[in-house]
């Protein structure tokens, strides 16, 4: 597949397919041979919620698919986290 075409970008997946507290840019943005990213807007590293990032989940779409899931982690909360003990 192709990731490249703005017009696809903008046909999302059905609602069902993405948490509800999931969010794209407006006007939607793509990443070429990617996709559109979906952000969590509870997340503490998005910027209207001023907290430091740690880790976050992304989901990607295209032409009204899930194309890619995207975990994104900090070292730091792997060796302090990962194992259950309080993140300092």
């Amino acid at each position: 597949m192709q990731v490249t075409e703005i017009e696809k970008a903008t046909i999302f997946p059905d609602a069902a397919y993405l948490p509800e507290t999931y969010f794209t840019a407006d006007p939607v943005e793509m990443v070429p041979y990617m996709g559109v990213h979906w952000l969590d807007s509870s997340s503490p590293e998005i910027p209207f919620n001023q907290g430091n990032f740690t880790h976050t989940f992304i989901y990607g779409t295209y032409n009204s698919e899930v194309v890619f899931l995207e975990p994104m982690i900090t070292v730091d909360y792997l060796r302090n986290e990962a194992d259950g003990t309080e993140f300092r």
